[in-house]
């Protein structure tokens, strides 16, 4: 008020200030393993395992911050957990399919089956100071709760009788369940 400036900081609280978009740990790993031509034992006139392929890539990361329920006013000052993904690939090279060059191989995609939980559903703020209804079903409960776990349905066609309820739980996560792609590649 009366125009001094002051330069003592002892008084102020030495806090980091965490966007909701940090990631203080992210660690990716790709790998992979190739097998030369005439590589391993010979079996019915021809060498199976030559000219395979495996790859692996992986992410482990630490989850982003979030404004919990329990203390609204500490500002992203809980995390989400850590988030984990493995793709895998297993290719061959046949080098005379049926007069041409080949390539076979399988994907799989989500190779463990982890969920990431959608940050945008369950984390989002729905104004400054409030959590969104998402965030405490959260905290308190496990997310298959079924009396109480995060929101699976439609709340507007859930309470009409005449409406069916949708199930939306594949809201609740960011990534899709494990998967396989199987295919053939020819080269002309």
């Amino acid at each position: 008020d009366n125009g001094v400036v002051t330069t003592d900081l002892s008084q102020v609280p030495s806090r980091d200030v965490l966007l909701d978009f940090d990631r203080t740990h992210n660690l990716t790993i790709t790998l992979g393993y190739t097998t030369p031509k005439e590589f391993g034992p010979i079996m019915f006139g021809g060498y199976p395992f030559e000219n395979f392929t495996l790859s692996l890539n992986s992410f482990a990361r630490s989850g982003r911050p979030y404004t919990s329920s329990y203390n609204p006013t500490l500002i992203n000052g809980a995390r989400t957990p850590a988030e984990y993904n493995s793709n895998l690939r297993l290719t061959r090279i046949i080098d005379d399919f049926f007069g041409t060059k080949g390539t076979i191989y399988i994907e799989v995609f989500n190779l463990f089956n982890n969920k990431i939980l959608n940050y945008d559903y369950l984390f989002a703020e729905a104004n400054p100071n409030q959590t969104n209804p998402y965030i405490q079903y959260y905290d308190h409960y496990a997310i298959n709760d079924p009396q109480n776990g995060v929101l699976y349905w439609n709340q507007t066609n859930s309470q009409k009788a005449s409406s069916i309820p949708v199930d939306q739980s594949f809201l609740i996560y960011a990534n899709e369940p494990r998967s396989y792609n199987f295919g053939l590649a020819l080269e002309f």
